[in-house]
């Protein structure tokens, strides 16, 4: 069942820039393939529902008028006023007054987006159809550029699709347009494999529209179900306008559509109950289209096995109708033609076998209509070399021990019963798994894979890697079935491996080896100057050839001569946040000049920060100190020794961006994460070693420490360090009588953030979130208020440097202030008496000087769906049993136990107290120089990497 030759396939058509004079030319004259309209008919019907979107409705209509095509001329646009109840149905009935020749606007009762649809089609009299939401907007010269397929085409076209491009809340362009060829035109026959999902973005013949409708009982997933009919009934074919675009706005709260959706219990329901029957029904119409209806529902089912969709589906709908729901998805996996699985651009290799496992039962891939033979041919052919391209990965490359240290892993779920094998200089040695749980794919609380994990430690030599099925002994060089029993495979290098997939000429330079690349695997050697010196020639020979590449020499090249400027010493590049100092980073950074002689190897230290942060001249007055990001701190970061960050996002461990694969060699040896706070939550998803590869996390507590160190985070005893923070050295109880409300961010309401500064933009959807909402009214509250008048208490509102672009929205009042960013943390903490937060890990600062907390949890039940934090609970560390305060679920309880602080002076009372001592049993304020002793006693890497 290997895919059509054709499948791949694109009919080119002429094309030429927008000619608005030809297309009118479409109006009068028509085309062998399009009659022509007389008389009054407009030429396009715009079909634009409108619930609720007066904020945005004039832009999308006015992006309409704009079009070169002269829409005052050829348009007509249709406003369905479905139900609205903010004023868009005044405005509605206003553009049709500006517009009285071309806007007609239609009032009905709230029925749903696709009724609104079909009552616009059955209005509308244009020769074409084109939908667009009603805060959506049409891209300069979209219609022309779309007209001008319809021209071209040799043969009769049911639409053309429009490139969509997110504006708004999030940039860039949808992922779908990846089959954006200019000109070219798709049969659905042969090009099955690129379906049109969307009814928006894109221009439909006005017969072919007009002749279906939308399922008015389909809550999601309309429009693909009524552009699939469309195609199935029409000719089959539609074309692409690659210059056309349809900009869609992106400002759901949740981060996306789908994220928002899955709490709707009809986002379960409904899909299962009309779409995909529908979708089969179509398929049996029409076999020669069936291949494309499978891929339509293929594509809407792999959004429902997403790892939240589970947890979402138990949030809104009772356990044993999740189950049901399950069964009910499995059943239409099972529909689905095995092609359709695979060619899933959007779907993991993971989650494709199970699929098929699914489809298939236990006997899979012998059930599947696959070559005959070993299990290496258990795809079909034009699938084999891509499922096997990959599937040994190497994600560290490390000194240890005078040897170098490789550790991987092997995804290949399409062979359960295999294991990866390795040979040094063509003799085999043992790869035993490692246990990697973080590895473990689920879906709808089923387990879909257990990848294995390899871990081997290299004198020299070169090293290759296999794929050995069970029951396979190793085979004999001239054995005829060797390839089937054993095959090598070339490994993919991960990102933590610093070895980019885009060059062939890979090498790594440590202290005492050179790891380069082969063919098959890896080549490890002592290390000289000479050889250094060939594989960096070899590798810039291959990147001056690549796009960009004579600005990535001039980088590499500023590199390597601060390098050698650099000498035998260490090079110190410390930071905390990019536009803010006074946490862990400036501790080691002072204690370490006040402490430079006692340093083992000759080290500079510089600071990092953002010119225009009010830190930036306090902290020259310390010492050397660079803007964060620019020019100088590239060069000193390829230079540098050791990395001493408190925080450890992508903009402090990548300056380099999407560019990273071009310097990743260069990059520094040593990471050191100091942590910003005590880790109280799982993390394990972001900080595993394997993403981060970190030399050393700080900790404060041994339960935390303890928490890092084994198989869930991948750290040894060796990278975790249990110290204390650096800054907790500075904390001195200086307690007056404010409370402060310090909660920590949420990912699905900041803004987008700009990876060049690290700051984040502003959320005009914020003021809409429930986080808000709390939040506004604990500051407005009048029974807060009467109790800090009546025990002389004040608040003060600090929100998370992630969500500082918010602060304007927050309001101020007689007994609460809103604090303006930057923040001085430590101040705060040494002043504020007690502490109001929901999950930050600043509480453990308040905790360390025996000061209270309340805990707010009021979104306990959607925190994990909207944050960064993972599906597990902490296993050493529980609010309820060891936090510093109580923790409240409602509004109410929460105003209660800030009362109730402020009635007791802010005393930590038991068990509290016992619980801050059990935490904090050694306050030595001896916790910096720990830290600064333990990075100084890092391996050298001086003459390395």
């Amino acid at each position: 069942m290997s895919p059509s030759p054709a499948a791949e396939r694109v009919t080119r058509v002429p094309t030429r820039g927008p000619d608005p004079a030809s297309v009118s030319v479409l109006a009068r004259k028509g085309t062998p393939n399009c009659p022509a309209w007389h008389g009054d008919v407009p030429l396009v019907s715009i079909i634009v529902p409108v619930y609720n979107a007066a904020e945005y409705l004039e832009s999308a209509v006015t992006s309409v008028f704009a079009q070169s095509l002269n829409a005052i001329e050829h348009c007509e646009v249709l406003l369905v006023n479905d139900g609205s109840t903010d004023g868009s149905a005044r405005l509605c009935d206003d553009l049709a007054r500006r517009y009285p020749h071309h806007v007609r606007v239609v009032h009905q009762a709230n029925a749903g987006v696709s009724a609104a649809r079909n009552r616009g089609l059955h209005e509308s009299t244009g020769r074409f159809v084109c939908f667009v939401d009603a805060d959506d907007r049409l891209g300069e010269d979209a219609l022309t550029h779309a007209l001008q397929v319809f021209l071209d085409a040799p043969v009769e076209l049911d639409f053309v699709s429009m490139g969509t491009w997110f504006f708004g809340e999030r940039q860039g362009q949808h992922h779908q347009n990846y089959r954006f060829l200019d000109g070219a035109l798709i049969d659905v026959t042969e090009d099955w494999n690129k379906p049109q999902m969307s009814v928006h973005s894109t221009v439909i013949r006005g017969d072919v529209a007009r002749a279906q409708s939308f399922a008015e009982g389909l809550a999601y997933a309309e429009d693909s179900l009524f552009m699939t009919a469309v195609l199935v009934a029409g000719a089959g074919r539609y074309g692409v306008a690659r210059q056309a675009r349809y900009h869609y706005r992106k400002r759901d709260v949740a981060g996306s559509a789908i994220d928002a959706s899955t709490t709707d219990p009809r986002w379960y329901r409904d899909p299962l109950r009309v779409l995909h029957p529908q979708l089969r029904a179509l398929a049996e119409r029409s076999p020669d289209r069936a291949l494309y209806c499978h891929m339509v529902s293929g594509y809407e089912l792999q959004w429902r096995y997403r790892t939240r969709a589970w947890a979402d589906a138990l949030s809104c709908v009772s356990e044993a109708e999740a189950r049901a729901y399950r069964d009910e998805l499995n059943a239409a996996i099972a529909c689905l033609d095995d092609r359709a699985i695979m060619a899933q651009r959007h779907l993991s290799r993971e989650a494709k076998a199970w699929w098929y496992r699914q489809k298939h039962g236990a006997n899979w891939p012998a059930a599947v209509d696959f070559d005959s033979g070993s299990p290496t041919t258990c795809l079909p052919p034009a699938e084999r070399a891509a499922a096997l391209a990959g599937i040994v990965q190497i994600e560290l490359l490390e000194p240890e021990g005078g040897q170098i240290a490789v550790e991987g892993r092997l995804a290949a779920p399409f062979w359960p019963d295999a294991r990866v094998v390795a040979f040094v200089d063509n003799h085999e040695v043992p790869l035993p798994p490692v246990n990697r749980p973080l590895l473990v794919t689920t879906m709808l609380d089923q387990e879909v894979s257990r990848p294995q994990g390899f871990r081997l430690v290299l004198p020299c030599g070169t090293v290759r890697f296999a794929l050995r099925f069970a029951g396979a002994e190793p085979a004999e060089a001239d054995a005829e079935d060797s390839a089937e029993a054993e095959v090598t495979l070339p490994p993919r290098y991960l990102r933590a491996s610093a070895w980019s997939t885009q060059m062939q000429h890979n090498y790594r330079s440590f202290a005492k080896h050179l790891v380069t690349q082969t063919a098959h695997g890896l080549r490890v050697r002592r290390r000289t100057a000479w050889r250094r010196l060939v594989a960096e020639a070899r590798f810039t020979r291959e990147l001056v050839r690549k796009p960009r590449g004579a600005v990535s020499l001039v980088w590499r090249l500023a590199g390597l001569l601060a390098r050698l400027a650099r000498g035998r010493s260490d090079l110190w590049l410390i930071s905390d946040r990019t536009s803010a100092a006074g946490d862990n980073g400036e501790f080691v950074f002072r204690h370490a000049l006040r402490t430079q002689n006692e340093s083992p190897r000759p080290t500079r230290y510089v600071y990092a920060i953002r010119k225009n942060s009010p830190d930036f001249k306090r902290l020259r007055a310390v010492g050397p100190v660079v803007p964060h990001g620019g020019r100088l701190y590239k060069v000193l970061f390829l230079a540098a020794t050791h990395i001493v960050s408190s925080h450890a996002d992508d903009y402090v461990t990548n300056p380099f961006g999407r560019q990273w694969w071009r310097y990743a060699n260069l990059y520094p040896g040593h990471f050191v994460f100091l942590q910003h706070g005590v880790n109280n939550n799982d993390l394990a998803g972001w900080l595993n070693r394997h993403n981060k590869n970190i030399s050393l996390v700080v900790t404060s507590m041994r339960s935390e420490h303890d928490d890092l160190v084994g198989d869930r985070y991948g750290y040894a005893e060796r990278h975790v360090l249990l110290s204390g923070l650096p800054r907790f050295d500075g904390l001195r109880a200086d307690t007056q009588r404010v409370l402060a409300i310090m909660p920590t961010w949420r990912q699905s309401l900041a803004g987008r953030l700009n990876v060049r500064t690290g700051v984040r933009e502003y959320n005009r959807d914020f003021v809409n979130s429930a986080y808000f909402e709390f939040y506004q009214q604990l500051l407005s509250d009048r029974d807060i208020a009467r109790a800090c008048s009546d025990h002389d208490y004040r608040l003060e509102f600090y929100l998370h440097p992630a969500l500082a672009a918010q602060t304007r929205d927050f309001r101020a009042t007689g007994h609460a202030s809103v604090q303006k960013f930057p923040h001085d943390y430590r101040d705060a903490i040494q002043r504020c008496a007690g502490l109001v937060t929901d999950y930050s890990s600043v509480a453990f600062d308040f905790a360390y000087l025996g000061k209270p907390t309340v805990y707010a949890h009021f979104d306990a039940e959607t925190l994990h769906r909207e944050h960064i934090y993972g599906g597990e609970v902490p296993r050493f560390f529980s609010h309820e049993r060891d936090g510093f305060g109580p923790v409240t679920h409602t509004y109410a309880a929460t105003k209660e136990a800030i009362i109730a602080m402020l009635a007791c002076d802010a005393a930590l009372v038991p068990p509290f107290a016992e619980r801050v001592q059990r935490a904090f049993p050694v306050r030595d304020r001896r916790h910096t120089e720990r830290v600064v002793a333990a990075i100084r006693a890092l391996p050298s890497q001086r003459e390395g990497n």
